[in-house]
């Protein structure tokens, strides 16, 4: 699960990141270790004409490098839908990024109308 969220920056921002992160915990971090956990499988039985394991014949099969490039294709199509997903909330970044009760107070002093006879009173059209 991938969720758009509010950082502490009052930046969205994905979590787990999309991409590989400093920390190891982005996505492509997490899915590079659900990948390797299939291959250290191959690492647990030992070979029956030789020394060593099946590791080498994992890396080198022809069908799980093609299963691997489809798994790279949908995670770059994934961070893609991802980015434009953020972007479509970006546009609306002033909402979080503006102080509201400074904004509030500024349209309450902006929307008092003095009438004729000095009376303070709301313009409510304004609002």
């Amino acid at each position: 699960e991938i969720k758009l969220a509010m950082n502490e920056s009052s930046d969205i921002a994905f979590q787990p990141p999309l991409g590989h992160a400093p920390n190891g915990i982005g996505m492509s971090d997490m899915i590079d270790a659900i990948i390797g956990s299939f291959f250290q499988i191959s690492t647990l039985f030992k070979r029956l004409d030789a020394d060593g394991s099946y590791l080498r014949e994992m890396q080198s099969d022809f069908a799980i490098n093609n299963l691997l490039a489809l798994i790279s294709d949908a995670v770059a199509n994934n961070d893609e839908k991802c980015i434009e997903l953020r972007k479509s909330f970006e546009k609306f970044s002033y909402l979080w990024e503006l102080d509201i009760a400074s904004e509030f107070d500024k349209l309450c002093e902006e929307s008092i109308v003095i009438t004729e006879h000095g009376t303070k009173v709301v313009d409510y059209d304004k609002f």
